[in-house]
C-alpha cells in the first residue's frame, strides 16, 4: 500500500479538507474576504500554509497518513472530497494529485489482506512437497 503511506500532508490536502469542513467561515472585512475556522478562531491560512492542526483531526497524520471525515478513517483526502472540488472548481488539482490514495482505510485494509492471504495460500500450494511430481 505504498499509495496509502505518504508522510506528509501538502497545503493543497489540507485546504481541502478545510474546503470540506462544514465549521469553516467566510468573513468580510475592509481588508478583503477572510476564512477561518470557528473551532479554533484562527485563519484557515494557519491550518493550511503554517501547518496548524486541525482541531477536529481532519488532516491527514504524519505517522501514518489517516484522517478522519464523516466518522470514517480514509487513506488521504477522500475520493468524494477530491471529486466535488475537481468538478467545481477549475483551479483544484486532479483528484489523482493529492497525496494518498483516498480510500476507505478499512476497505482497502480488508482487500489487501484478503489478496495477501491468497497469495500466500498458492505460494504454499505451490511449494509443498504433495504437489511435486
Amino acid at each position: 500500500m505504498a499509495c496509502c503511506r505518504h508522510k506528509h500532508a501538502t497545503p493543497a490536502d489540507r485546504a481541502a479538507m478545510c474546503a470540506a469542513c462544514s465549521r469553516s467561515v467566510r468573513t468580510t472585512d475592509a481588508g478583503g474576504e477572510l476564512w477561518s475556522c470557528t473551532v479554533s478562531g484562527r485563519p484557515l491560512a494557519d491550518h493550511i500554509v503554517r501547518r496548524a492542526r486541525c482541531p477536529l483531526g481532519r488532516h491527514p497524520s504524519c505517522k501514518t497518513g489517516v484522517l478522519r471525515w464523516l466518522g470514517v478513517r480514509w487513506y488521504g483526502v477522500p475520493m468524494p472530497v477530491r471529486l466535488a472540488l475537481w468538478a467545481c472548481h477549475a483551479r483544484h488539482p486532479r483528484p489523482s494529485r493529492f497525496t494518498g490514495c483516498g480510500c476507505l482505510a478499512r476497505a482497502k485494509d480488508l482487500c489487501v489482506s484478503i489478496k495477501d492471504s491468497f497469495t500466500t495460500a498458492a505460494c504454499r500450494r505451490r511449494l509443498s512437497p504433495s504437489t511435486r511430481s
